[in-house]
């Protein structure tokens, strides 16, 4: 192939802008790329793959992704000439989305020509903006304009050589539905000379008295008086500041800071150049929006760096600080009281622990959580926490509460554990919901930190412990068991059975256990009770419970509890297994229908024989659920040794319930064959409703 000699073997990072779901904003992430010899790029976080691009043609250096979103749902589609390179039309989709429809346009000789529908640079789901016009030999020309709602909107002018020149509308890098913001201004020849801002809001054009000059040098510097909006600018944070640059495009004396036409905060730049803070200030948290007005108050010393006291305000009372060293090396020290990356009106919570004279995390750290002011009380509360090693590595070690990333105070859900003395997580971490002061989830991790086994959010949970990846010791089943009117988003998990497995790892049952249905959920609460042996097999009296849909029921601190009647489930089955191990059923026995729920509680009593088969009268009962609650007779016939049916029988429709009482009356011969005619009744209405004739 020939490969571009400007394309060189590298890795680097980048960072990218990417949308936090949790806390409904957007973040910068430093991501890896890697170019490799063969002409793969590689994207990468935290040592895992994004995606893997193959170019097989030439290429001088790509065009790469922005965007966490363009990295995952972006592709191009087109040909390559025999000299590997772009060549034909070239057309863009998203993620099989039919969001990008005629984006693309012609390639010629590797260079784009004619017409395109471009992406604009920063295009993701929240802010679907197109760029129009015509390249040449790879660079614009022309006019060329913004598609934006399925409305053009004119941007500017590039002349012969692919510059701007002229007045431009220019949109932000960061545009979305949440930052419709674009620039209006001038480029003469090849530089800015001056601009002015535009908000572009809710689809309606609203002039903003922002921006300032550029030096006429064309070095793009700004000087004077400027108005700027914050890089991160949206509805619910429209935040500017107001200041001056001077000649060398550094800020200098004060700076004010406006949240909604109104000053929050701000302070000094020293008179010298190089946009160094000094005095007093008060800064905006990174996060700062509607909904989380948190400020901090404090000093820096001459050399930009903060010293003293520093306070954090929230709702214009002081939640949090402490105190940085004097010497001028940002160093916290001695007692903080600092707040969640995610902070919030819904999550006010806080750490608060020591740090020592390197500025480490040392020794213990609580966390806390702030009652909203619709509870009245400012009353703290205290949700977790741990130990931070004393050398100041920042290590956690020993029990630890740490909070789930979507806690909030609607949806307190914590997880408690141990980290070794390297500051891993070992072991099994329980879930816990501090509202109901349950179990709901665990988590586990073997000796390396590396996380093994997790069971949460689902139906049905398995909470225990591993030794060397296998199950051992005591293992608990829960069951979500919410109040679909008041918690449906909310996980309430109660006991529903578990049993001990054996210590020496080879995952054998043993002992008492409480085993659910495989096929348990609201309806079918069912649940088996008896022992397994040394050997891990089944032995002796096993009993079939059934627990209506919302009874209640006692947990006893989530512990085992084998006091049946506490449970308040009603005895439905039940019987004997062989003492030797086999797991053959004998005896006398009440077995559910496979299909067993509320509304069908079907059983079948028979006895089987020393072999496991089922022989003699076998009868089918129904429990009815309306009326009287009776349980009655419906059916059953005989089995002889090799459990072939034989002679007169009744016989469920497979689809049998409440709703649709339909058996079949009929006889089997000695061979377990239908013969003779078969009588299908509706015993809920007393109708006969068919017959089927069989062979004799």
């Amino acid at each position: 192939m020939n490969f571009s000699p400007n394309w060189k073997e590298q890795i680097f990072e980048k960072e990218i802008k990417n949308w936090n779901k949790q806390l409904k904003r957007i973040e910068k992430v430093k991501i890896q790329i890697k170019f490799t010899k063969d002409h793969q790029i590689i994207y990468s976080k935290d040592g895992s793959n994004l995606r893997i691009e193959k170019h097989p043609g030439i290429i001088n250096y790509p065009n790469l992704f922005n965007n966490m979103d363009q990295i995952v749902n972006l592709q191009w589609s087109g040909q390559y000439d025999q000299n590997n390179k772009k060549n034909g039309k070239w057309i863009a989709s998203w993620n099989e989305e039919d969001i990008l429809k005629n984006v693309g346009g012609y390639y010629k000789d590797g260079q784009k020509q004619g017409f395109w529908k471009d992406l604009f640079l920063n295009f993701w789901n929240k802010g679907q903006v197109l760029e129009t016009g015509e390249y040449q030999n790879g660079f614009r020309i022309g006019n060329w304009n913004y598609i934006c709602y399925y409305k053009k909107i004119r941007g500017g002018f590039y002349n012969k050589d692919g510059y701007k020149q002229g007045k431009w509308v220019e949109f932000d890098e960061g545009f979305y539905n949440g930052k419709q913001i674009a620039y209006h201004g001038e480029y003469d020849i090849k530089e800015i000379i001056n601009k002015c801002n535009i908000i572009l809001l809710k689809e309606i054009q609203q002039f903003f008295s922002g921006g300032g000059q550029y030096d006429q040098e064309g070095s793009e510097k700004k000087i004077g008086k400027w108005v700027e909006l914050d890089e991160t600018f949206y509805d619910d944070k429209q935040i500017t500041y107001i200041g001056e640059y001077n000649l060398n495009g550094s800020k200098v004396g004060q700076w004010d800071v406006i949240f909604q036409y109104k000053q929050i905060g701000g302070g000094q730049y020293n008179q010298e150049g190089g946009n160094k803070k000094v005095g007093n200030w008060v800064e905006l948290e990174d996060g700062f929006n509607q909904h989380k007005q948190v400020t901090y108050i404090g000093e820096y010393n001459f050399n930009g760096c903060k010293v003293g006291q520093w306070d954090v305000i929230f709702q214009y009372k002081q939640i949090g600080g402490g105190q940085y060293d004097k010497d001028g090396s940002d160093k916290k020290f001695g007692k903080w009281v600092e707040l969640d990356d995610g902070f919030n009106q819904h999550k006010q919570v806080t750490y608060i622990g020591d740090y020592n004279i390197n500025g480490k995390k040392v020794g213990r750290w609580d966390i806390w959580l702030r009652k909203e002011q619709i509870f009245a009380n400012d009353k703290n509360d205290n949700v977790g926490g741990g130990e931070y090693d004393q050398e100041g590595f920042q290590k956690k070690i020993g029990k630890w509460a740490e909070l789930d990333e979507s806690f909030n105070y609607y949806k307190q859900f914590i997880y408690i554990g141990d980290y070794n003395m390297n500051g891993m997580k070992t072991g099994v971490w329980n879930k816990i919901n501090l509202k109901f002061n349950s179990l709901c989830g665990c988590v586990n991790f073997d000796e390396n930190g590396n996380e093994i086994y997790r069971s949460e959010n689902n139906a049905i949970i398995y909470v225990g412990e591993f030794n060397m990846n296998k199950k051992v010791g005591r293992w608990q089943i829960m069951f979500d068991k919410r109040d679909e009117k008041f918690y449906k988003q909310v996980h309430i998990y109660v006991f529903r059975g578990g049993g001990l497995y054996k210590l020496e790892g080879s995952e054998k049952k043993t002992g008492q256990w409480v085993e659910l249905d495989e096929k348990f959920y609201d309806d079918k609460q069912v649940t088996y009770i008896g022992e397994y042996n040394l050997n891990g097999s089944k032995v002796g009296r096993w009993d079939i419970w059934f627990q209506k849909k919302n009874e209640e029921q006692t947990n006893d601190n989530m512990q085992i509890i084998f006091k049946y009647k506490e449970y308040n489930m009603r005895f439905s089955g039940g019987g004997s297994y062989d003492q030797e191990g086999s797991q053959k059923k004998f005896g006398k026995w009440i077995e559910l229908d496979e299909g067993f729920q509320f509304f069908k509680q079907v059983t079948y009593i028979g006895e089987y024989n020393i072999n496991g088969m089922k022989q003699g009268r076998w009868d089918i009962w129904f429990q009815k659920t309306n009326g009287d609650m009776t349980n009655v007779n419906i059916g059953g016939g005989s089995y002889e040794g090799e459990q072939n049916k034989i002679g007169r029988w009744v016989e469920l429709d497979k689809n049998f319930w409440l709703g649709k009482q339909v058996i079949y009356n009929g006889e089997y011969n000695m061979k377990g064959m239908k013969i003779g005619t078969w009588v299908e009744i509706d015993i809920k209405e007393n109708v006969k409703l068919s017959e089927k004739k069989y062979d004799i």
